[in-house]
């Protein structure tokens, strides 16, 4: 496997684009398309090299025809999209008709091609693909930025020597740092989801509900 398929995946210009076609001169026409504004072309014209394509291209963004000699391009697509995850799946035809189409989507496709195609209409699904790809990432991107921050939050509150805890509404414990077993000799495990009153001494838990209840101004 070329060392380039294990890098982070760039969109926009540079982006692999695979074109699955037996119309020779169709696909290497938009091949050129493309090549021409800097992306990175692989072209098959059978399902089966699709199929052999992957041991040595890594599309982020597929055009597959639905018609090919050797198989269905939606039979390829939910190949490809095992072994592709976080690709872009365009279906292409000349034999445009609603089942197709359901049947396209359901596999996976983000968009529906007809032919003959033209080069601007095949432009604007590319750069939705790319969009698509781009929101992928940042999305991927923001839930670790999360995870992240999650994990720095919760390592600074167990470091910290106090009793740290939260309830919900109802009361209970929602968390609890590990200073409550050195206080409190109580395991965490044993803390959340239990009522915050019922660990408090009797004779203090109607003013534990008060503040407990209270906004923060009022504490």
């Amino acid at each position: 496997m070329p060392e380039e398929l294990g890098r982070s995946l760039d969109v926009g210009p540079g982006c692999r684009v695979l074109i699955v076609d037996d119309d020779r001169d169709l696909a290497e026409s938009l091949a050129d398309i493309l090549e021409s504004r800097g992306y990175v072309v692989g072209v098959a014209h059978s399902a089966r090299d699709a199929r052999e394509m992957t041991s040595e291209f890594e599309s982020q963004v597929a055009f597959i025809d639905l018609k090919l000699p050797d198989g269905s391009g939606t039979e390829v697509l939910s190949y490809l999209k095992k072994i592709l995850p976080s690709c872009v799946f365009v279906i292409m035809t000349a034999y445009a008709d609603l089942d197709s189409a359901v049947s396209a989507l359901e596999k996976g496709a983000l968009h529906y091609l007809r032919k003959p195609v033209q080069p601007a209409e095949f432009l604007r699904l590319l750069e939705g693909a790319v969009e698509t790809i781009d929101l992928r990432k940042e999305k991927k991107q923001a839930v670790e930025a999360l995870r992240q921050s999650e994990e720095n939050y919760r390592s600074l509150v167990e470091s910290i020597v106090d009793w740290v805890w939260a309830v919900d509404a109802d009361g209970r414990y929602t968390f609890s740092n590990s200073a409550v077993k050195n206080l409190l000799n109580y395991e965490v495990g044993d803390v959340v989801g239990v009522l915050a009153w019922s660990l408090v001494h009797p004779g203090d838990r109607e003013m534990f509900q008060v503040l407990l209840h209270a906004s923060p101004a009022d504490r």
